[in-house]
């Protein structure tokens, strides 16, 4: 089940309109109109069979961590990126540039997930680089954005698009779910919880700083790989 490239673009850009719009009606239309072109060409369902309801296929998706200082929150940013496209974020290895995020879920789940993850941890990486040189008022500066963007990103799509997602609908994505799980428990039969030894002793004002660029971050387009400025496209 194909996704016309030009229907993504359309979707990623309206996400956009109603995240960093200040005028909340249009903001509200703007993600309504991004949800309802989801479920009409079935964004949650490109990788399900419709005729079978079986999903095609669960794959994995990995991107390096980078310098431990932000890895005290990347995982928090992945878990709620994966909530929001049905995706399940695993750390393979330690909390440092050596280990890995990956991205288990359907091809299309993967992509659009990593490529926001991408997005959010750069220029939120960035942004703390640029504003404070301390150590802890980077990571500070980490953790204050993920506490504005966790909001952002789960309003930003997910609820508009599950208050008019259908009851098949919603049966397929709840089997595709379901599906990633066992994949998940395949693949890491002893997984644990991620643990951090985090402690926040860093400035209020570097946690105040990563809240606010969170909240007015740009989530269209940006430089995910550090070379050139990108947008999500298919």
């Amino acid at each position: 089940m194909a996704i016309d490239p030009a229907i993504f673009k359309r979707i990623q850009k309206l996400m956009s309109l109603g995240a960093n719009n200040d005028q909340e009606h249009e903001a509200d239309a703007a993600m309504k109109k991004a949800a309802q072109l989801a479920e009409e060409h079935g964004l949650a369902l490109s990788d399900i069979d419709m005729k079978t309801g079986k999903v095609l296929s669960i794959e994995q998706g990995f991107i390096h961590l980078v310098h431990a200082r932000h890895n005290c929150w990347t995982h928090s940013l992945a878990v709620v990126i994966g909530e929001c496209f049905d995706c399940k974020p695993i750390i393979q290895g330690n909390f440092n540039k050596n280990g890995r995020m990956i991205f288990i879920g359907t091809p299309t789940d993967i992509e659009i997930a990593m490529w926001y993850y991408k997005l959010i941890r750069l220029k939120t990486i960035r942004g703390a680089s640029e504003k404070f040189e301390l150590v802890k008022n980077q990571k500070m500066y980490g953790i204050g954005m993920l506490s504005s963007m966790r909001t952002r990103l789960k309003e930003m799509f997910k609820k508009e698009q599950e208050q008019i997602r259908t009851p098949t609908t919603t049966a397929l994505v709840v089997v595709k779910i379901e599906e990633v799980k066992e994949e998940v428990a395949r693949l890491f039969p002893k997984l644990g919880k991620a643990k951090s030894t985090f402690k926040m002793n860093g400035s209020q004002n570097a946690f105040q700083s990563g809240f606010q660029d969170g909240s007015n971050m740009t989530l269209h387009r940006g430089n995910i790989e550090g070379t050139q400025t990108a947008s999500l496209t298919y």
